[in-house]
C-alpha cells in the first residue's frame, strides 16, 4: 500500500486535525473539492515514497481546502512534551514560516495584520506625536531602535523582552511572547506598562480610569476567566521636548482559549506499530509494540419464536433487536490538562483511521465511529461506555402452523493499540491598544492630568461563540476578511470591535468605532490623524560627505532664534552645486526613489545618543550616477555615498515644545519602508502582501502530534431470523397428483418422479419444509412390509436419465399379480418446534402407498386393437416372424394431426408388424386433416377411409397401392393435388372413389399416364388436370 498520498470520499480513519464542523470555517479557497482532499506524509530521509514501516510523520493535511500543518514539519525528533502547555502554545505561534507556503510565523502574520488595523483606525487605536503620523512613528524599520516609537509588526512578534530609551523620557518596551492566566491581567499589564514608562505619579489603574472608565476601557478584555493566555505588548512613550507631556501607546495582541481537536476524516490514518502487518492479529503475534488483541464469541445464542397457530398463512408482527456496547479508555500522553473541542467528522468509522480494526468489526458485526470511541478520555484516564439498542418492527408471512426463529448472538473484542495522534491547536485572538496624552510633572504638589488631551482605547476579537461568526480566530478572520467581507452588517454583528477616543473637557462627543474597515485594511490604507505641528528651537547644519560617507565640509551653519517646525529643511536655501576635490556634486532635490523606482518617504531619523534628527536625500546627478553604475557600483551603494545630510539639534536652552491640534484626518496608502542604509527588496522579487498573510492565516491551522493509547472493548448482540420451523411433527405423507393404482404389463417402465407427494401434520395442514427428495420409494406387500426382492416388479435406475423407475417383471401368463409402492422418509430430516428429535417412519400415522398391478405378456391375436403413437391399429395377421400385418383404423384417443403420415411398420412386444392398409371409415369426416402421405407399405385403402375430409388439400399415394374401396376419397372438395407414385395396376371399387373432387392436378407416372388417366377419370377425376411425372 502506498502511503505517500491518499485521496479522501470516500473510508480510512485518521486522528489529525481539521476543523470543518468544530471551527465553523467555510471553505477559504475553492481550490479542491472535498473528495480531492489529500494527506501528504513525511517518509524516512524525506523520501517521497517508501515502505509503510518507514512512515514517520505527517507534515500537513488538506481537508476540504483547510490546511493543517505540523508545527515541527513532520519531524518526530522535534516534538515537544505536551505536558509543557506554555511551551506548546508559544511553539504554535512561532510556527508557520516555510511551512506549507507560510512566509512568516503565525505571530508575525497576526502582528502585521494588527499593525494595519491600528493604522486604518489610528484615530481611536493610536496616538502619534506632532508632525510624525502613524506611518512614520510605528511602521518603518527606522523606528525599530528609536525610543518612543516602534515598528509594531516587528515588535509584537519578538519572542523576548527589549527596551529602548529611558523611563520618564522617550521610551519603548516590548514584552516578547509572555504568558498569563486571564485577559483581565493582560488588560492591567497594558495599562501598567504605560505608567511604568512615564515613571511618575500615574498608575496603571489611572490610565484605565482616565481613558473611558475603569469599567469600560478595553471592556472586551475585562474578563477574569481563568485560562491560558499568550500575549505580546509594545509600549511607546514619547516625551514632548523637556516638558512633562507624554504621548503614550500600548499595542497588544493576545491569544487565548487554546483548544486541541482531533479529526476523523476519509483518507487519514493513524500511524501505529501495527502498520507493517497484514492484520492486528499478525502484529500481536509478532510482538509489535503497543498491540494486543483478544476475540471471543458468545457460546449459547438465545432463541425466541413468533408463531402462526392458524390453518392458513398469516402475517405476523416481529421485533428484531440489535445492541452494541463499547467501552474505551483512550489516553493522550501528557495531554490531560488541555481543553478539547469536538472531534472533527466524528461519524467516520473507527476502522477508517485504523484500517486493521476493520477485521474486528467484520467479525463482531459492530461498527463504531471515531466520535464514539476516541474523544472520551483526552482530558483524563476514564472509561467511556456506549450502549446502542435498535429495534426494528417488521411483518413476515408465516405458512400455516409454523414458527419463525429469531436468534440473538454476540461477539466480544478486546484491543489495545498505541498510535500517533495529531491534534489541531485552535485559539481566539484579541488585538487591542491603549493610547493618549497625559501631563505628569512628578512634583509632590502637582498631580498628573489629562485635561485637554485625547485618550482612546481599541479592541477587536477574532473568534466568537457562534458558528456563523466562526468559533476560532482562523474561522472568524476568514469570515470577516474573505467570505462575508461584502455582506452588509456581518462585520458589525460578528466583528466584536470596540474603539473609543475622546478629548478631555471638550464638548465634542467621543469618536467611536464598532466595526473594522476591511477594504482599507486589505488595501493598506493608513488614516493619519493629524495632531498639529510640533516646533522647537533648532540649529541647522548642511554638510557634504565623501565617497566613504565621512563629512568633508560644512557649507553653512545657521543658528535660528525662533522655533521652527521639524520639517524645517524645506525652508533652507543653498546653492545647488558644490565642488570638492575637483569633483562637482549636484544637490539632488527631486523625488527620491529606491532601486525599484518606487518613491521613498523622506523621513527623519533620530539618534538618542547624540540627540540628532537627520534626513538623507540622494544628491548624485544623473551623469555621475551613470558613471558610478558603469564602474559596477550597485544601487544600494549609490544611496549611501555622496549624500547630503540635513540635521538639526534641539537647543536645550530654550524651554519646551508646543503643538496645535487641527483635528484633521488624512488617508494615504502605506509605502514600503526603505531605510537609506539597507535595501531589503531586490528588483523583480515578489512582495508578500497583507492579503497574502490574511489568506494564509484564514486557511491554515497548526497541529502537534502526541502519543495515544486506545483500549477498545466491544460487545455486540444482534438478532437474526434463523428460518421457519413447523409447529407440529410430520404425521402423514400423501400423494398429490392422483396416482393410486398403476396397471403395467411385463417389461413396462414407469418413472417414479411422476408421482408427487406432500407431508401433513396431525391437523391435516401441510408440513412446512417437506421435501420429496428427502425420502425414497420402496416395494412392499399389502401390509406395508418392505420386499427385498420381487418377481412382480423392481425399482431400478434408468441408465439414460439416471432417475429411478419402476419396472414390471416378466410374467409368462395373463394372470395379474400385485405389489405396492410405499414412500419412506429420511429419518434425520424432519423436526418441529414441539419436538427436538427428528421424525421416524414408525411415528407416521400414514404414508403414501400405490397399488401396482402387473400382467404378463401374451402373443397378439388377429383382430386385436393396439395403440402406437398417435394411431390405432387392428391386427390383420398375427405372425411374429416379422411378416405380421396391421391396418390403421384411426387416430388414438385424444390425438389428432393436420398431417396424416402413416409409418411403414410398428413394433409391439418386440415384434415387427407391417402397416398394409387403411381401415374403412378410419379418418372419415376429419376436418383437421390437410395432407395425407400413404407409405409404400400400404396396399389397400378402405371404404370411406378419408370420406368428407373437408380441408384436405394434398394426397400422396404410395407405389404399392393396388386397391381403393368405394368413396375412399369422396367429397373432398378442397383437394387440389394428388400424386400417384406407383405403376402397378390399380383396382377401384364402384361406384366412385373421388366423387366431387374437381380442378385438382393429378400427377401420374409417365409410363402409366394413359391407363391411369382413363381409370381415374372413370372413378371421379374427369374434371381434373393430369400431369405426367
Amino acid at each position: 500500500m502506498n502511503y505517500r498520498k491518499r485521496k479522501m470520499l470516500a473510508g480510512t480513519l485518521a486522528v489529525v486535525l481539521a476543523m470543518s464542523s468544530v471551527l465553523g470555517l467555510s471553505v477559504p479557497l475553492s481550490v479542491k473539492a472535498a473528495s480531492d482532499a489529500s494527506v501528504t506524509y513525511r517518509y524516512k530521509n524525506n523520501a517521497e515514497s517508501g515502505p509503510v514501516k518507514d512512515r514517520t510523520g505527517i507534515r500537513s493535511v488538506n481537508i476540504d481546502n483547510k490546511i493543517y500543518y505540523d508545527i515541527h514539519d513532520g519531524d518526530p525528533e522535534k516534538r515537544l512534551n505536551l505536558a509543557d502547555q506554555k511551551a506548546l502554545f508559544k511553539a504554535v505561534l512561532q510556527s508557520g514560516k516555510d511551512m506549507d507556503g507560510g512566509t512568516d510565523s503565525v505571530i508575525s502574520q497576526w502582528s502585521s495584520l494588527a499593525e494595519q488595523i491600528y493604522g486604518t483606525h489610528s484615530k481611536v487605536a493610536a496616538r502619534v506625536n506632532a508632525n510624525g503620523g502613524f506611518e512614520n512613528n510605528f511602521t518603518t524599520e527606522n523606528t525599530r531602535n528609536k525610543a518612543g516609537y516602534a515598528d509594531i509588526s516587528d515588535a509584537l512578534a519578538q519572542p523576548e523582552e527589549h527596551v529602548n530609551g529611558t523611563k520618564g523620557k522617550d521610551y519603548t518596551k516590548w514584552s516578547g511572547l509572555s504568558c498569563t492566566t486571564s485577559l483581565k491581567e493582560v488588560r492591567q499589564l497594558a495599562a501598567d506598562e504605560i505608567a511604568d514608562a512615564i515613571h511618575h505619579k500615574i498608575k496603571g489603574s489611572d490610565v484605565l480610569q482616565e481613558t473611558e472608565s475603569a469599567e469600560n476601557t478595553l471592556k472586551q478584555l475585562n474578563d477574569d476567566t481563568g485560562r491560558d493566555v499568550v500575549f505580546s505588548l509594545v509600549t511607546c512613550v514619547d516625551r514632548a521636548g523637556r516638558t512633562f507631556k507624554y504621548n503614550y501607546n500600548t499595542f497588544g495582541i493576545a491569544f487565548y482559549d487554546f483548544k486541541l481537536a482531533v479529526l476523523a476524516g476519509d483518507g487519514l490514518e493513524y500511524i501505529t506499530k501495527a502498520q507493517e502487518y497484514e492484520s492486528l492479529q499478525q502484529a500481536a503475534e509478532n510482538n509489535a509494540g503497543g498491540v494486543s488483541i483478544q476475540t471471543s464469541s458468545k457460546k449459547d445464542p438465545e432463541l425466541s419464536y413468533y408463531k402462526n397457530e392458524s390453518t392458513k398463512a398469516k402475517n405476523v408482527g416481529m421485533e428484531l433487536k440489535q445492541s452494541h456496547s463499547l467501552t474505551t479508555s483512550n489516553t493522550l500522553e501528557a495531554g490531560k490538562k488541555y481543553s478539547y473541542s469536538e472531534m472533527i467528522n466524528p461519524d467516520i468509522g473507527l476502522s477508517t483511521g485504523i484500517p486493521l480494526l476493520g477485521e474486528i468489526e467484520k467479525k463482531s458485526g459492530l461498527e463504531v465511529t471515531c466520535g464514539e470511541a476516541l474523544p472520551t478520555a483526552y482530558s483524563g484516564e476514564k472509561e467511556y461506555s456506549l450502549l446502542k439498542e435498535n429495534k426494528v418492527s417488521t411483518n413476515i408471512t408465516l405458512p400455516a402452523q409454523t414458527a419463525a426463529g429469531v436468534e440473538s448472538s454476540g461477539v466480544a473484542t478486546n484491543v489495545k493499540l498505541g498510535y500517533d495522534c495529531p491534534v489541531a491547536v485552535t485559539f481566539k485572538t484579541a488585538i487591542f491598544s491603549l493610547s493618549g496624552v497625559v501631563y505628569d510633572d512628578n512634583d509632590k504638589v502637582q498631580m498628573f492630568h489629562t485635561s485637554g488631551y485625547r485618550q482612546g482605547h481599541f479592541s477587536t476579537i477574532f473568534g466568537t461563540d457562534s458558528e456563523k461568526g466562526g468559533t476560532t480566530a482562523m474561522d472568524n478572520l476568514y469570515n470577516r476578511a474573505v467570505k462575508y467581507v461584502n455582506t452588509q452588517n456581518y462585520e458589525e454583528t460578528y466583528g466584536q470591535t470596540v474603539g473609543w477616543s475622546e478629548k478631555r473637557n471638550d464638548e465634542r462627543p467621543a469618536d467611536k468605532v464598532n466595526s473594522l474597515d476591511w477594504t482599507g485594511i486589505l488595501n493598506g490604507t493608513i488614516n493619519e490623524d493629524e495632531v498639529g505641528t510640533e516646533t522647537a528651537a533648532v540649529r541647522v547644519n548642511r554638510i557634504l560627505v565623501s565617497d566613504d560617507g565621512e563629512i568633508q565640509s560644512t557649507f553653512e551653519v545657521e543658528d535660528l532664534e525662533e522655533e521652527r517646525p521639524v520639517s524645517y529643511e524645506t525652508e533652507m536655501t543653498a546653492s545647488g552645486i558644490y565642488k570638492l576635490r575637483n569633483k562637482t556634486y549636484y544637490l539632488y532635490d527631486k523625488v527620491v526613489k529606491d532601486s525599484n523606482g518606487e518613491e521613498v518617504e523622506n523621513e527623519w531619523s533620530y539618534d538618542e545618543n547624540s540627540g540628532v534628527y537627520s534626513k538623507w536625500i540622494q544628491p548624485i546627478g544623473k551623469a555621475d550616477k551613470e558613471a558610478l553604475e558603469a564602474a559596477g557600483i550597485e544601487n544600494y551603494m549609490l544611496q549611501l555615498i555622496n549624500s547630503v545630510n540635513f540635521y538639526y539639534t534641539e537647543d536645550t536652552s530654550i524651554y519646551g515644545t508646543q503643538s496645535t491640534d487641527d483635528s484633521k484626518n488624512i488617508a494615504k496608502k502605506a509605502k514600503e519602508n526603505v531605510s537609506s542604509g539597507t535595501m531589503t527588496q531586490s528588483a523583480g522579487s515578489e512582495k508578500v502582501t497583507l492579503k497574502d498573510k490574511v489568506a494564509w492565516l484564514s486557511s491554515h491551522c497548526p497541529m502537534a502530534v502526541t502519543g495515544g493509547v486506545l483500549r477498545y472493548d466491544a460487545n455486540s448482540t444482534h438478532s437474526d431470523v434463523k428460518g421457519l420451523i413447523p409447529l407440529y411433527p410430520l404425521k402423514k405423507v400423501v400423494v398429490t397428483n392422483g396416482v393410486k393404482t398403476l396397471n403395467m404389463r411385463s417389461g413396462d417402465q414407469f418413472a417414479l418422479e411422476k408421482i408427487t407427494v406432500k407431508g401433513t401434520n396431525k391437523n391435516g395442514v401441510d408440513y412446512y419444509g417437506f421435501n420429496q427428495a428427502h425420502g425414497h420409494w420402496a416395494l412392499t406387500d399389502s401390509k406395508g412390509k418392505e420386499l427385498k426382492k420381487s418377481k412382480v416388479a423392481s425399482i431400478e435406475k434408468n441408465k439414460a436419465t439416471e432417475k429411478k423407475v419402476l419396472k414390471a417383471g416378466s410374467l409368462n401368463s395373463d394372470k395379474k399379480e400385485t405389489v405396492y409402492l410405499k414412500y419412506i422418509i429420511d429419518e434425520d430430516k424432519y423436526k418441529s418446534l414441539n419436538s427436538t428429535v427428528t421424525v421416524k417412519n414408525s411415528e407416521l400415522d400414514a404414508t403414501a402407498m400405490i397399488k401396482v398391478n402387473v400382467t404378463g405378456k401374451r402373443n397378439i391375436r388377429k383382430g386385436d386393437v393396439i395403440t402406437k403413437g398417435i394411431y390405432r391399429y387392428r391386427v390383420t395377421n398375427s405372425k411374429t416372424d416379422g411378416t405380421g400385418k396391421v391396418e390403421v383404423i384411426g387416430f388414438a384417443k385424444k390425438c389428432s394431426s393436420k398431417n396424416v403420415s402413416i409409418p411403414k411398420s410398428i413394433s409391439w412386444n418386440s415384434v415387427k408388424y407391417n402397416v398394409t392398409a387403411i381401415g374403412k371409415r378410419a379418418f372419415e369426416a376429419n376436418k383437421k386433416i390437410k395432407t395425407i402421405v400413404l407409405p409404400d407399405s400400404i396396399e389397400k385403402v378402405g371404404y370411406k377411409a378419408f370420406y368428407r375430409c373437408s380441408n384436405l388439400k394434398k394426397l400422396t399415394v404410395g407405389k404399392n397401392v393396388t386397391k381403393m374401396f368405394a368413396h375412399a376419397f369422396c367429397q373432398n372438395k378442397k383437394l387440389k393435388k394428388i400424386v400417384f407414385k406407383g405403376t402397378k395396376r390399380m383396382r377401384l371399387e364402384k361406384p366412385h372413389v373421388f366423387i366431387n373432387v374437381k380442378n385438382a392436378k393429378v400427377y401420374v407416372p409417365r409410363s402409366r399416364y394413359t391407363t391411369y388417366k382413363k381409370l381415374l377419370c372413370a372413378y371421379g377425376l374427369k374434371k381434373c388436370k393430369f400431369v405426367k411425372q
